[in-house]
């Protein structure tokens, strides 16, 4: 077996003097304070390393071996250097986690060993072999071991391909956990991160795989991009579980699923402001990330909300909830949440064309809801006063009806509720208002005199008076 001089974490390799000076090599990476005090320790080891090899080699080998060697010894300089530089830190003083999680030594194990290490969610050992499963497989190839036998090494590097893909579903299993398990395992968390921060040092950010002869080895994995990624499906499941009623079973069951919404979300928030957000280093700006992720998933929530079939009232609550309750104290703005909780960057909750489409109904429904309101206060002027014969009532001595104030309450409340929303949708609803008053008068007056002809009634002239007085007021 080959010493693999790309990973701090690889087995070492069998000659007993090669094993004492990689471990050499890794107590030097443990401490910082050694590396600064002499910065060319590695490369005396690995040149060490490579003699041993050069003077086991034939002659005819030596060259090409060589050449190899000196590659994977510049790899391991680099990786080394990249993974002390960028080593990430937990907030709030918590220790390092490359100090938290020891290095681990890795053992060859079977395929099956290393699925088992997976499966109980021993990710930093199952990692440490997997890596030492693809180095000695690359290792072989650039020996030429594969010559005869190419099926055996594309079988191999299929392995060491879906044991790391097995890795990443448990990395999206924890994440997606994390909110899920009413307590959160915190040393899973970080070990996590130790294991993404190990495979990102392993793996240099390349589009180039390590192995000429298989775009499965020596490749990254991003696993911080589909740490990213099961955030956001996390969010979505969390959204979409929020408890919602149908019309039938409650005619608020909109105001009641929005409410659910913001209680279970913010719960969440908060979680992650206390407990989550310190299992990672501060690069990782875990809130934002998550803020984000809720915010989209909401989004796309309400964009399929408002494309369903509405009545007045909800489109109400879908335009209020957006523009008042989102960004209030009651859910994104409350005081648990800050300073943590940021707002000021989120995109838009509806796109502009999905929020003038809300607003449209909106005004549509309520041309219907004005027409009814006024269309009442026809029939109760006919029902409980023209037919009963009801007097008018005077005051300071004039005949006085409640109409004009029925009405002006009617457009003065439509107004003041669409305003809260927007000063466009309260223009709006006032031009509504005013087309259907302009509508309703005439009417009345129709009906008003319908029933004064085909009755003589004493109480005639008073009320023609009093809804004289009434309409000077609405004017």
């Amino acid at each position: 077996m080959e010493l693999d001089t790309r990973s701090v974490i690889s087995e070492p390799a069998s000659l007993t003097s090669a094993r004492e000076q990689k471990m050499e090599v890794i107590s030097e990476l443990s401490s910082s304070d050694s590396q600064r005090r002499d910065s060319g320790f590695f490369e005396r080891g690995i040149k060490t390393m490579l003699s041993i090899r050069k003077s086991k080699r034939s002659s005819n080998k030596e060259r090409r071996k060589e050449d190899t060697g000196t590659w994977k010894a510049k790899a391991l300089l680099r990786t080394l250097k990249n993974y002390e530089e960028n080593k990430p830190t937990v907030c709030n003083g918590v220790e390092k986690i490359g100090e938290m999680y020891e290095p681990i030594e890795a053992k060859p194990l079977s395929v099956m060993e290393i699925n088992e290490l997976i499966q109980k969610r021993q990710l930093l050992e199952a990692f440490a072999s997997i890596k030492l499963m693809e180095d000695e497989t690359i290792s072989d190839w650039d020996a030429e071991k594969y010559r005869d036998n190419p099926q055996e090494f594309v079988r191999k590097s299929k392995d060491v391909d879906l044991l790391y893909n097995s890795i990443s579903s448990v990395i999206q299993s924890i994440v997606e956990g994390t909110l899920e398990d009413p307590t959160l395992e915190h040393t899973m968390l970080t070990s996590m991160v130790t294991l993404i921060a190990r495979e990102e040092a392993a793996h240099p950010n390349t589009n180039i795989a390590a192995c000429p002869g298989s775009d499965l080895l020596g490749r990254p994995r991003r696993w911080r991009e589909q740490w990213r990624e099961a955030i956001n499906e996390s969010a979505r499941k969390r959204v979409l579980k929020a408890p919602m009623a149908s019309r039938e079973e409650a005619n608020s069951w909109l105001d009641l699923h929005l409410h659910f919404l913001q209680e279970r979300l913010r719960e969440d928030l908060l979680k992650i402001k206390l407990s989550v957000k310190k299992c990672y280093p501060e690069e990782y700006q875990v809130c934002d990330t998550y803020v984000e992720a809720f915010h989209n998933a909401i989004a796309s929530h309400l964009q399929e909300l408002s494309q369903g079939p509405l009545d007045f009232h909800e489109l109400y609550t879908l335009l209020n909830w957006v523009a008042n309750t989102y960004h209030s104290e009651l859910f994104l703005g409350h005081p648990d949440l800050k300073p943590e909780v940021e707002t000021e960057n989120l995109s838009l909750l509806l796109t502009p064309t999905d929020w003038e489409k809300l607003k449209s109904d909106y005004i549509a429904s309520a041309k219907g809801k004005i027409k009814s309101y006024f269309g009442n206060i026809l029939r109760l002027e006919v029902t409980e006063k023209w037919e009963k014969e009801v007097h008018s009532e005077e005051k300071e001595n004039l005949y006085h009806a409640s109409l004009s104030f029925d009405i002006q309450t009617i457009i003065g409340e439509h107004m003041k509720l669409s305003g809260a929303i927007s000063r466009s949708l309260e223009t709006k609803m006032l031009e509504l208002c005013m087309a259907e008053l302009l509508e309703f008068i005439p009417r009345f007056e129709q009906e008003f005199t319908a029933w004064s002809t085909a009755r003589d009634s004493p109480i005639f002239v008073p009320y023609l008076i009093a809804y004289i007085n009434n309409f000077h007021d609405l004017v």
